[in-house]
């Protein structure tokens, strides 16, 4: 990863600190994301269990969770990534 980014960041590897750590994928059971309202409390939203695809979900996401925290509702094509499914 180094070695990469010393291509955008010359001098990087020559930093004081390499500390290496590695994080845990959320993912859900059937695989899909969840998205919404969690179970019956007014002001609680989630927007986890992406697994691989955070970073390339996290703009369509945003504006899901924008318009259902704006709107009340972000129409019907967030219904497959209801948290309240399982």
């Amino acid at each position: 990863m180094m070695r990469g980014a010393s291509a955008f960041v010359p001098g990087i590897e020559k930093g004081a600190s390499k500390l290496q750590w590695t994080g845990m994928r959320p993912m859900t059971p059937d695989g899909l994301p969840l998205i919404g309202r969690l179970g019956d409390e007014p002001n609680l939203y989630v927007a986890t269990g992406h697994a691989f695809l955070g970073i390339t979900l996290a703009p369509a996401t945003a504006v899901a969770i924008a318009d259902l925290l704006e709107n009340g509702s972000a129409g019907e094509h967030l219904t497959p990534f209801n948290p309240n499914r399982f």
